[in-house]
């Protein structure tokens, strides 16, 4: 219900977006816009300033020359006709959005002569809905599958709102712009493209403060003049301009209350507290974003890519310094945990390399020193086969000798091997287990 709830007011603003009625006042001025309301006396237009402002106006039929109005159906579709797929994939809910509301359109206008390309926009995104739903993005009109987009998804998202975010800028939706950076913050943590999001909203900070600056200069003396003609007003006029008044000032805070769901809510010239809610929240904006070391950001970055293709090249030693230098100038930075997991694999496929290369030289080794003493033996038994001549041995009064040949080359070979395993488990151990080397337990 909460869902549809915002997309009921996302159709609500839209449609006001929608230049689809015409006052032709009797000066010959023409205004194209949205009538709001109207009285027998008034008339509450509407008219879209830029692509992110608008403005709303009472004007008295007694001005008016010729009213020109837009059929409901030709009107909603103005907005809807912009409902299409692009060269990037969406977000979920934006896709669910414009296909709730291009059925509603061809639920309730089944006749009007756009409901066929309804039909067709709603399946195009449907279609894109589905891959989207199993993992899969569009970048640059190419789509990355599941499993490219599981090694990357962090970096493919952040890029993807980047784009919107560029697209939105360059069409003056500047509350828009600053959402989407909003979203990548939420969503894309850490991401390589993070820094180039930051400078760009830097940009924008400035000209939606002001916008909505200029704004209130233009609101204000639009109402010192209403409250001029209410009090200038007499009986019934009087009732029906505060009553104007009233009813405007509500159906903004409603359509305000309903969008309140993110950070940063649409610029409504006619609403005071919007535009001081914008005011403030664009210096807060630009002092929490100034804050940010980019240079510092973009060394993580760098460094991070040197850590990679180290990586790659099996190159520990510089893996590890560069990962150092990653984690200090950017601690946020996403590639950091990915890169600690590969180089502790490569950490440990090292180890067990030189493992298995100390145990092959000492079983060579012992191989050795058993076959010197398999010879040593066998010259042994050769010469016992055939003593020479031999003084008598002396032995004790028992009658047992005093000493026996003992067979110390195999002993001292066994001494050899074991001193030689001893060496190699400490150099394995000292080269990458010890603590002061093991930078991954930063």
């Amino acid at each position: 219900m909460h869902y549809l709830r915002n997309t009921f007011a996302i159709l609500v603003i839209t449609t006001y977006l929608a230049s689809a009625d015409t006052l032709t006042l009797k000066g010959g001025e023409k205004l194209e816009g949205k009538i709001l309301s109207e009285t027998n006396t008034e008339i509450m237009f509407e008219i879209q300033e830029t692509a992110s402002i608008k403005d709303e106006r009472v004007i008295l039929k007694t001005e008016v020359e010729k009213v020109e109005k837009t059929s409901p159906a030709e009107t909603t579709w103005m907005t809807l006709k912009n409902f299409n797929t692009g060269n990037d994939s969406l977000p979920q809910q934006n896709y669910e959005q414009m296909i709730v509301s291009l059925k509603a359109f061809t639920s309730s206008y089944p006749a009007s002569s756009y409901a066929a390309e309804a039909k067709d926009k709603t399946a195009k995104l449907q279609a894109e809905l589905d891959r989207v739903n199993n993992d899969e993005i569009k970048l640059n009109n190419q789509w990355l599958s599941k499993e490219e987009v599981a090694r990357e998804r962090v970096q493919l998202t952040a890029l993807v709102l980047f784009n919107q975010m560029k697209a939105q800028f360059s069409r003056g939706l500047f509350v828009d712009a600053m959402n989407t950076l909003d979203r990548m913050e939420k969503t894309a943590p850490g991401a390589r493209i993070y820094p180039d999001a930051i400078e760009l909203a830097k940009k924008t900070l400035p000209l939606l403060k002001e916008a909505a600056t200029r704004q209130q200069a233009v609101l204000k003396t639009q109402n010192d003049a209403f409250r001029k003609r209410i009090q200038e007003a007499k009986g019934d006029e009087k009732k029906q301009l505060e009553q104007t008044l009233n009813q405007q000032k509500a159906r903004v805070d409603a359509v305000i209350k309903q969008m309140q769901v993110s950070k940063w809510s649409a610029l409504y010239p006619s609403n005071e507290n919007s535009l001081l809610r914008l005011v403030s929240q664009t210096s807060a904006e630009t002092q929490r974003l100034n804050s940010f070391n980019l240079d510092k950001i973009r060394d993580s970055i760098a460094n991070a890519a040197r850590a990679t293709d180290a990586f790659k090249a099996n190159d520990l030693v510089v893996a590890e310094a560069a990962l150092s230098k990653t984690i200090g100038t950017w601690p946020a930075n996403e590639q950091i945990a990915r890169l600690k997991t590969e180089i502790q694999s490569l950490k440990k496929l090292k180890a067990d390399e030189a493992i298995k290369e100390q145990e092959e030289a000492a079983a060579k080794l012992k191989e050795e020193i058993a076959a010197k003493a398999e010879a040593a033996k066998l010259a042994n038994k050769k010469a016992q086969a055939n003593p020479p001549p031999q003084a008598p041995v002396l032995t004790a009064t028992s009658g047992t000798n005093i000493s026996e040949p003992a067979n110390w080359p195999f002993r001292i070979a066994m001494m050899v091997v074991f001193l030689a395993l001893c060496g190699g488990i400490f150099y394995v151990y000292k080269k990458f287990f010890a603590p002061e080397n093991n930078i991954l337990d930063q």
